[in-house]
């Protein structure tokens, strides 16, 4: 399926990347919890769904198998791009995918799961939706362009009583561009790119933070109503091979992380715009040469509702 719009075609990029991030101890303790706590059918809620490759790779990785799965997210157009590219990754594993509305129907090899999308706001949803409703509660690199201290407490009442919060890809301000440039200054010019993130405001509220990780970890350790089941980094690490490609589109999938650095640089008071474009050109220079290595540093979370 051609892609036009640049952000559908970076969440597609980005699957590969975050395949290799994952943590699978985490994962793994998700595997074997699950199967205990799920009602029949189990609910499942995904926050920031995207294009519903989250989804797709929780069939794939054999942990759904039927149930009832709500993505949720605030733009139409990935709704829209989302459908027919789960029709067509369906399809390619021989399994019927039928479409009424916003909502579908996947039969898998082992049950039914019934996707419905929304449109919605999260912070919107998460405090109109009835509570204790929700098995399994899905955010993936989401939570660093949320406010947590006004959000968790909405996501928590949402959960059954033993119902699961599986956090992924949950940047930790660890941003790392090489080879290793000393003329570009830029650790100074990262320290200003993790500030953005600490300053930014989305809708009118506080739009993360660059330590979101760790900052989950203290909530989840201080709220009696949590237990940490699992916690593990899960880095994304994108390289060239050999041949100074990189897989699939992870090419554009850096191109899209620069750009995204640069337009935080350029509209930051303490950096020069002379000393942003050099950063971004020699960059840019470095991936076309196929010599760019890009590393973040994340967490993966599985937290368990307790009474």
């Amino acid at each position: 399926m051609p892609v036009q719009d640049p952000w559908v075609r970076y969440l597609l990029a980005k699957r590969t990347v975050d395949d290799r991030a994952l943590n699978l101890h985490v994962f793994r303790a998700l595997q074997r919890v699950w199967s205990h706590i799920a009602s029949d059918p189990p609910r499942i809620v995904e926050l920031g769904a995207g294009i519903g490759t989250m989804v797709a790779r929780l069939l794939d990785w054999g942990l759904l198998d039927r149930g009832e799965y709500l993505l949720l997210d605030l733009h139409p157009a990935l709704r829209e791009a989302g459908l027919p590219w789960l029709r067509t990754w369906a399809q390619e594993r021989g399994w019927p995918f039928r479409v009424t509305g916003d909502s579908a129907l996947l039969e898998g090899p082992r049950g039914v799961l019934t996707l419905r999308w929304r449109v919605e706001d999260v912070y919107a949803y998460a405090a109109r939706a009835p509570a204790e409703t929700v098995d399994l509660l899905l955010a993936h690199a989401l939570l660093d362009l949320m406010d947590l201290p006004s959000l968790l407490p909405l996501l928590w009442r949402l959960l059954k009583p033993g119902g699961l919060a599986y956090f992924t890809l949950n940047f930790d301000a660890g941003t790392v561009f090489l080879p290793e440039r000393p003329e570009l200054d830029e650790d100074f010019l990262l320290d200003r790119y993790h500030a953005s993130m600490d300053n930014r405001t989305i809708q009118g509220r506080p739009g993360g933070s660059s330590r979101t990780g760790r900052r989950l970890l203290e909530w989840a350790v201080a709220h009696p109503q949590v237990r940490v089941l699992a916690v593990g980094a899960s880095d994304w690490a994108v390289l060239p091979t050999g041949e100074g490609a990189y897989p699939e589109d992870e090419a554009f999938f850096l191109a899209f992380i620069l750009e995204t650095v640069y337009d935080a640089l350029r509209q930051d008071p303490q950096v020069s715009s002379e000393q942003a474009q050099i950063w971004y050109r020699t960059r840019m220079k470095d991936l076309e040469e196929g010599r760019l290595i890009y590393l973040a540093h994340q967490w993966d979370v599985l937290f368990q509702k307790v009474l």
